[in-house]
């Protein structure tokens, strides 16, 4: 009996140290999946309160048996060995039973860390395709808006929105890697602490990946904003050329305004004009010759001192009439004297000698007024260039024969002149090519 009490204790205390020994893996269990294995450990209990009821049981029996082997006799040890070999065996298929029922709470708890685990990467990677889309549609937004005039403000706008992505990006990384290493922490098993590395490192290298596509484009969109800022100062540059080149053109405008302004009054200055006067003064002209042809012959009797004085005003009211003209080819059109006219006019002043004197001095007088009034009314030309021409034989042949007088300085006056309109009339034409091209530039400007 003695050897049955110590049986009966030693499968107590075996049985106890299963059940402590179960209820320490069902804490480490507990501990390993927290939340997701509260249904798993209800059971647990369930089982564990079961198992401590037939443990009471089996106690009891045990205690019940052990006084009743003290008073029965050897016969009923057989029967007490074998009940406690039925309770063995019923405690080792428990056993059995408690460990599937354990294999597969852990099966299940695995497949749902699984399960979550994919939820996790579809959510995260749900996260990141909507994030890159948002990008992508804002980095659309600043292509397009890069071709209008004013963007500073959407590009601010862009730059802020830019690094709240990359910071909540970033977040977004750092609280999915905490959360998968907390879970990572909590898994025991080698295999699925792999499997899990491997999906992490995976899920790195995709963040890798999205972090340089995204870093390529913000390299991308800053080179653009720096070429943009470059065209807006040389835009700046070329807007103030521009400015600067309106205006010179206004400025031309201007002065081409002046000038046909000047041409229009030209032009009624020329529909003013009588032609009958200007006749009348070739008449008064010949008149002169005539009278200084007749005064060579009396350089005895008259004073030549005085009729080269009225010559030399002559020419200069001559070489002020060559300034008034720019076109000499409209002289062609003008009235001459033939030479039957002329020696008519010489026979009448041979006739009037003794009034000669008299009237040349009317005649250089009025001479003078006409010449001034048309000097007010016409501008610079070239039409009087036959009447210059003869004038300029007469004066040649007057100092051919009159080598003695002071006519050759009126004659190198006259040539002197003559060269000065000439280069007056280069002046004009280089000006008129130099308007021409600023017309020609005004047009391509405007």
């Amino acid at each position: 009996m003695g050897e049955d009490v110590i049986f009966g204790e030693e499968e107590d205390s075996e049985q106890e140290t299963l059940f402590e020994s179960e209820e320490e893996d069902n804490e480490e269990q507990d501990v390993l999946f927290g939340e997701d294995s509260e249904e798993s450990e209800a059971e647990d209990t369930a089982d564990e309160e079961n198992e401590d009821v037939l443990i009471d049981e089996n106690n009891t029996e045990n205690e019940t048996e052990t006084d009743a082997e003290e008073t029965e006799d050897d016969e009923t040890e057989y029967s007490t060995e074998k009940e406690q070999n039925d309770i063995d065996e019923d405690s080792g298929k428990k056993e059995e039973a408690q460990a599937g029922d354990e294999s597969a709470a852990t099966d299940e708890q695995i497949g749902d860390l699984e399960e979550r685990l994919d939820e996790l990467e579809q959510k995260t990677d749900s996260r990141d395709k909507e994030e890159l889309d948002e990008v992508k549609a804002r980095l659309d937004e600043v292509e397009e808006s890069v071709k209008e005039p004013d963007i500073s403000d959407e590009i601010e706008d862009l730059k802020n929105d830019i690094t709240y992505l990359e910071e909540k990006i970033e977040g977004t990384e750092e609280t999915d890697i905490s959360s998968l290493e907390n879970r990572l922490d909590e898994i025991d098993r080698a295999d699925e602490i792999e499997q899990v590395k491997d999906r992490l490192a995976e899920k790195s290298d995709l963040i890798e990946e999205i972090r340089n596509n995204h870093e390529e484009r913000m390299e991308k969109l800053q080179d653009e904003i720096d070429e943009f800022k470059d065209r807006e100062v040389s835009g700046e540059g070329t807007e103030e050329n521009l400015q600067e080149i309106e205006n010179e053109v206004e400025e031309l405008a201007e002065d081409i305004e002046g000038v046909l302004d000047r041409q229009s009054e030209f032009e009624e200055k020329l529909q003013d004009f009588n032609p009958g006067d200007f006749d009348r003064l070739q008449v008064k002209v010949q008149n002169i010759e005539n009278s200084v042809e007749e005064l060579e012959k009396q350089e005895e009797e008259k004073d030549v001192s005085k009729l080269s004085e009225e010559v030399e005003q002559l020419k200069g009211m001559i070489s002020d009439y060559k300034w008034i003209f720019n076109d000499f080819d409209d002289l062609a059109e003008l009235k001459l004297l033939s030479q039957d006219e002329y020696r008519e006019l010489r026979d009448e002043a041979k006739e009037t000698q003794p009034e000669e004197t008299n009237e040349k001095v009317k005649a250089i007088e009025e001479l003078s007024e006409n010449m001034e009034r048309f000097a007010e009314k016409v501008e610079p030309g070239q039409e009087l260039r036959e009447d210059i021409e003869l004038l300029k034989q007469k004066v040649q042949e007057m100092e051919e024969r009159e080598e003695q007088n002071s006519l050759g300085p009126l004659v190198k006056r006259v040539e002197r002149q003559e060269e000065q309109i000439e280069e007056i009339r280069e002046g004009y034409q280089e000006l008129g090519e130099m308007m021409e091209l600023v017309l020609k530039e005004l047009r391509e400007t405007r």
